[in-house]
């Protein structure tokens, strides 16, 4: 708490003042006074040449030339040695002028010469006086030279070392100086209202007493007129205690009440006083970001009284709120750009990313994180170049610490996703329910005949499903073209109907190509595959695929064709397979929608067995919540398939016609992300399969719960 005031403070200060208020009233012996004249007579006329000679001398004491009085005087005693009671007039008038200048032993040692054979008398009287004089101002000046290094003390900024130096003044032995002890105290006196000590400085005033000075009187009066408005302001701080607790506890407003009522409370505080707490009024509202309030706070305080340093803390202070304004109004536009990127606005994202480090309105610092997102948006779309561009153009000339390590922690990252080699990849597992498990093997395009299942029976079953994925990249160029190779393996183990137990496993090669401006991308190369079922080796795949990416606004739209040759083990189905497909999505972590074409061929050396068809297939996922580690969303899904056969075949109800089946199928599922890495899902999916030949027709209803792990 700011001041003094308590019963401890007043009795802890009356215990440190007790040696300084006894040595205050001590009666130190006085300095020698009222010495006889150490002239002969100055109202008679000169009787002596060495006398006339000693009085033009005394003549330059006099007017205080006391260079030339020394010199003086010193050449009277060398050249008339013996002058008799004019030389040791002489020595005497030295001794007082070496006083003057500080010279006190060899004062003293000439003084003592006169009075131990004085020529006369009177002039023994004046020996022993100018020596005893002289003694007693050479130990004051002990006192008044520990004053002045005290003194030099506080002027030269360190108060605390001065006020232990004036406090140990209060027990310097005498003799000293007049007033000397008042000098201490109000000394004192005026560092501790410098503290703010009050319950100190009138205990310090007090121990000063009636100085015999009046210029040291009027001093202790303007101290004490300076006690009287320092209680006043103390009372003021004191008042506005609770708001910095209020402040730390992050209550602003709360704070800026506080001190408002405490100020309204107080008007006889010192305007310097009140214009700080004015300005700590502001500085809670603009911390609130109440920023108008805190501007208007500044602007209303009056500037009468204000000393020069309370006007440079008014200019500082506006300064500082307008600056947090900013910041504040830089921030708010950063977090709606990033809710922009988050919705998968990309484009928009960038625009606004875009204005806030074009803004010179923006503080540095602001503009710079702006420029950092924006690399981060780059980043996420694997788009390098432009993403290192940026980052470094931060990391080149940082507006703080914080971006400096921003811009460290940036540049890190895209050389984590760039490597020369990289391995990444998942593994999931999962447990399936099937209200109808054949249908699920009907429903994979090469997999829907010869089944051993009657269609007008479920067969519900339960199985276990593993997928893994690994991919590895070798980096081609800076701009992150790389060479891919792609494996994949997927296996369900059926509970029950082991027929249906299936293993597949496929995998693609390829270079990853950037084109043009590096929003599209160009992958191609060579795909092979295999695939068992009810653990017999099924058909194996062999060919080339190529796709094709590219930006457009907050859209991605992928084109993918393949062509590969099967071979099966039912060798009516064998021949060259065609894929084509075009995507469209806009999502951002999973989040948003996405759209799908497709159509493809299947040539069969069977001619009932081939067939061409075309699909539609959309999703979208809705985040729903998220926590410091783990983000939780919601997808809903569905997709249309349509087949058609080639030639007429034989229907299972004896009918002879070219066969078309229509393949429904959706759902919705709950996916949780933690830290990134592990994937949650439950999914519930329908399955229609409808045919012109009623053996074909099938449904199923499935409900799974699966774990993903990414590496």
């Amino acid at each position: 708490m700011v001041g003094s005031r308590s019963l401890f403070g007043l009795t802890l200060a009356s215990l440190l003042l007790a040696s300084g208020a006894a040595r205050a009233q001590q009666a130190c012996p006085p300095r020698p006074t009222s010495p006889p004249s150490p002239t002969s007579g100055a109202a008679t006329a000169p009787r002596s040449p060495e006398a006339r000679a000693l009085a033009v001398v005394d003549q330059a004491y006099d007017q205080g030339r006391l260079e030339e009085a020394v010199t003086g005087y010193q050449r009277l005693i060398n050249r008339y040695p013996r002058m008799g009671d004019d030389s040791q007039r002489a020595k005497l008038r030295l001794a007082r002028a070496l006083t003057r200048q500080g010279q006190y032993e060899r004062a003293i040692e000439l003084a003592n010469e006169v009075a131990r054979a004085p020529a006369t008398p009177r002039l023994g009287e004046q020996g022993a006086y100018y020596a005893a004089a002289a003694a007693w101002d050479r130990d004051a000046a002990v006192g008044e030279a520990a004053y002045d290094s005290a003194e030099a003390l506080v002027r030269a900024g360190d108060p605390a070392a001065g006020e232990r130096a004036f406090q140990a003044l209060l027990t310097h032995p005498c003799p000293v100086r007049p007033d000397f002890y008042s000098r201490v105290n109000l000394r004192l006196a005026a560092l501790a209202l410098q503290r703010q000590a009050t319950d100190e400085a009138r205990a310090r005033l007090n121990a000063a007493g009636p100085a015999s000075s009046d210029r040291l009187n009027e001093r202790a009066d303007v101290l004490r007129d300076r006690l009287v408005q320092t209680e006043r302001d103390v009372a003021l701080m004191e008042a506005t205690a609770p708001a910095d607790a209020q402040r730390q506890a992050g209550d602003f407003v709360g704070a800026a009440g506080t001190r408002r009522a405490a100020l309204q409370g107080h008007p006889q505080a010192s305007a310097d006083v009140r214009v700080r707490v004015s300005l700590d009024i502001a500085d809670d509202l603009s911390r609130a970001e109440r920023f108008d309030e805190a501007l208007a706070t500044v602007q209303q305080i009056p500037p009468e009284g204000m000393t020069p340093q309370s006007t440079e803390r008014v200019r500082a202070t506006e300064a500082t709120i307008r600056e947090r304004q900013q910041v504040s109004l830089a921030r708010t536009r950063l977090a709606e750009a990033d809710g922009l990127r988050a919705a998968g606005r990309g484009s928009q994202a960038l625009a606004a990313y875009d204005a806030i480090i074009n803004d010179d309105q923006v503080p540095p610092a602001w503009r710079q994180r702006a420029a950092l997102r924006k690399s981060a948006l780059y980043r996420g779309r694997d788009d390098f170049r432009p993403a290192r561009e940026l980052a470094q153009g931060v990391a080149a000339a940082p507006a703080d610490d914080s971006v400096a390590e921003l811009a460290k922690r940036s540049l890190e990252a895209i050389a984590a996703d760039t490597p020369l080699n990289m391995i990444r990849g998942y593994v999931q597992a999962g447990l399936v329910y099937d209200s109808n498990a054949p249908a699920e093997t009907a429903a994979i395009r090469g997999e829907d005949e010869d089944l051993p299942y009657p269609p007008d029976q479920d067969f519900e079953d339960t199985a276990l499903s593993l997928l893994a994925s690994v991919e590895y990249r070798r980096r081609l160029t800076d701009d992150y073209d790389y060479l891919r190779v792609l494996g994949g393996l997927a296996f369900v183990k059926q509970s029950d109907l082991e027929d249906l137990d299936r293993l597949s496993l496929t995998l693609r090669a390829g270079p990853v190509l950037r084109v043009g401006d590096n929003d599209a991308i160009f992958t191609g190369g060579v795909l092979a595959g295999a695939t068992w079922r009810g653990g017999d080796w099924l058909y194996d795949d062999g060919g080339v695929y190529a796709e094709y990416g590219r930006r457009f606004g907050d859209w991605r739209v992928l084109g993918s064709y393949s062509l590969f040759h099967r071979n099966d083990t039912r060798n009516e189905y064998d021949g060259w397979r065609h894929r084509a497909e075009l995507t469209a999505s806009r999502q951002a972590g999973g989040f948003g929608p996405a759209v799908s074409i497709e159509i493809g061929t299947d040539e069969a050396e069977l001619a009932e067995r081939a067939s061409w068809s075309y699909g539609l297939g959309g999703a979208y996922g809705w985040r729903l919540g998220a926590t410091e580690r783990s983000v939780y969303g919601l997808e809903v899904f569905g997709n249309y398939r349509h087949v058609r056969f080639d030639d007429d075949s034989l229907f299972g109800n004896g009918r002879i016609d070219r066969r078309e089946d229509d393949r429904w199928r959706f759902g919705a599922a709950l996916e949780a992300v933690i830290l990134r890495q592990t994937v949650l899902r439950l999914e519930y999916s329908r399955l229609d399969i409808n045919s012109n030949d009623p053996f074909r027709e099938r449904d199923n209803n499935r409900i799974g719960v699966s774990v993903r792990r990414r590496f």
